[in-house]
């Protein structure tokens, strides 16, 4: 599980890793993608890869929220497991809702659970 720049590196992580049995990923990527082709093209191709579940979760009025969609469906187009929750805006900012990760998960709690 991971958190913005965190949540790049565990969608990277549940490309390859083994030993994981679900990857978290919080706002991964979402400063960043509009910038990076390069970023946008790795977390895609990381989630088509995904060797586990994925469980995308940003704020609504983060930066971007594409970086969950985007790979969230290329996941999803590929057969694999994969889930996105969208909350609704946490703060006045940009940066607030970025770090939803950091302080209003225990508001959500129960409902941040996979669902199948």
């Amino acid at each position: 599980m991971g958190c913005s720049f965190g949540g790049i590196q565990t969608l990277l992580a549940a490309e390859h890793a083994p030993d994981i049995r679900a990857a978290v990923d919080f706002a991964g990527g979402a400063e960043s993608w509009k910038g990076s082709s390069d970023l946008r093209a790795r977390m895609t191709n990381a989630a088509r890869d995904a060797k586990v579940l994925v469980f995308f979760i940003q704020a609504e009025g983060d930066y971007d929220l594409a970086p969950s969609r985007t790979p969230a469906r290329e996941t999803e187009k590929h057969g694999k497991p994969a889930q996105i929750n969208i909350y609704p805006s946490v703060g006045r900012t940009q940066q607030e809702n970025h770090s939803f990760c950091l302080h209003d998960v225990p508001r959500y709690g129960e409902r941040m659970c996979w669902r199948s």
